[in-house]
C-alpha cells in the first residue's frame, strides 16, 4: 500500500532535497506523514504475515537441520530467513515472560504445603536459623576450625536477611531476583560460547562473526527447547534436565557436523569438551550472579 507524495521536496527526516519517492540522503519515503486507519491496519497485517512467515520457515530449519540457518547466514543467503538476533530476542523474552508467570519448581511443594500444613512450617525457611544473630552465636560457639568460612558466612547473612524480611516468600523472591538479570547474563555468555567455538576451530577458514551466528542459532534453540520443558514441568512436574541435556548435545554436535564439516569422530570430542568447558563457564557465571544478587539485596 503506498502513500501520497508530499508536494514538498525537502525530506522530512534530514531536509535534504528530494526530486522522486526516495531521499536520497536517509532513504526515507518523501509521503504525507499521516495516514488513515486502514492504511495502518493494512501496514500491520502486511508486516505481521512477513513476519509469520520468516518466522515458522526459520523454526522449522532451526529445529530439524541442525547448522542448516547457519550455513545460510555465511553463506550470504538471508533474505528468507529471520535474522539471528531479532529471533534470538523474541524468543528469549518469550521465554522468561512464561519462566515468571509459570511455576515451576516450587509447584508440587505449593500443592503438597496446601494438603499438610505441618509441611508448610518445614518450608517456611531458606535455612535452620531464625535470625543472623542466633547463626552467629552458633558459630562462635564451634572450634575455629569447624566454623564456615567468611564467604559462607557472608552469603549466609544475606540470606539470612532475605529470610527475616520475607519469610516463607523467601525463597521465591530470590529465585524471581536472579531470573530478573538473567536475560543480561545470556548476553554475556553468547560470545564467550563463540570463544569456545574459535577455539576449537579453524581461525584461517572462520570469523568470529561465523561463530557468533552458531551461538545464536544454537542458544534459540536451547531456548525453545526450555520453552517446552518448563510446560511439562509445569503441567506434569517431570524433570527433564538429563534429556533436555542430551538433545542439547546431539543438537550441537549434528550442528557442529554441519557448519565447520569436521568428521563425527572429531565432532562428538569437541562437542564434548566444548559442552564441558561452557557448564564450567555457566557453573562460575551463574554462582557470581547468585553473589552478586545477594549483595545488591
Amino acid at each position: 500500500m503506498q502513500h501520497l507524495l508530499r508536494k514538498e521536496k525537502t525530506c522530512l527526516n534530514c531536509g535534504h532535497a528530494v526530486e522522486e519517492r526516495f531521499c536520497p540522503h536517509c532513504g526515507q519515503e518523501n509521503v504525507e506523514p499521516r495516514e488513515r486507519f486502514s492504511e495502518l491496519a493494512g501496514h500491520f497485517i502486511a508486516d505481521l504475515l512477513h513476519f509469520d512467515t520468516q518466522f515458522f520457515s526459520t523454526i522449522r530449519y532451526l529445529l530439524f537441520k541442525p547448522g542448516y540457518l547457519t550455513l545460510e547466514y555465511i553463506r550470504g543467503r538471508r533474505k528468507a530467513y529471520l535474522h539471528p538476533i531479532r529471533m534470538y530476542l523474541f524468543i528469549s523474552v518469550v521465554y522468561f515472560f512464561l519462566a515468571s508467570v509459570i511455576p515451576m519448581r516450587y509447584s508440587h511443594i505449593i500443592i503438597e504445603m496446601n494438603k499438610n500444613p505441618q509441611m508448610a512450617n518445614q518450608v517456611k525457611t531458606l535455612l535452620p536459623y531464625a535470625t543472623i544473630r542466633q547463626y552467629d552465636s552458633i558459630q562462635e560457639s564451634l572450634p575455629s576450625k569447624n566454623r564456615d568460612p567468611r564467604m559462607i558466612q557472608l552469603i549466609t547473612h544475606r540470606l539470612l536477611a532475605l529470610q527475616m524480611q520475607y519469610g516463607n516468600h523467601a525463597a521465591e523472591v530470590l529465585r524471581e531476583r536472579i531470573l530478573h538479570h538473567i536475560p543480561q547474563v545470556m548476553f554475556f555468555l553468547l560470545p564467550l560460547f563463540a570463544l569456545l567455538l574459535e577455539l576449537h576451530f579453524s581461525r584461517k577458514k572462520y570469523y568470529f562473526s561465523d561463530h557468533i551466528i552458531f551461538s545464536l542459532h544454537f542458544h534459540i534453540f536451547y531456548f525453545l527447547l526450555s520453552l517446552v520443558a518448563l510446560l511439562l514441568k509445569s503441567l506434569l512436574n517431570a524433570d527433564l534436565f538429563m534429556l533436555m541435556s542430551l538433545l542439547l548435545w546431539i543438537y550441537l554436535v549434528l550442528a557442529l557436523r554441519s557448519v565447520y564439516q569436521n568428521s563425527w569422530f572429531k565432532n562428538i570430542l569437541k562437542s564434548i569438551s566444548i559442552g564441558f568447558l561452557y557448564s564450567i563457564i555457566i557453573g562460575l557465571v551463574m554462582a557470581g550472579l547468585f553473589a552478586w544478587t545477594l549483595a545488591i539485596g
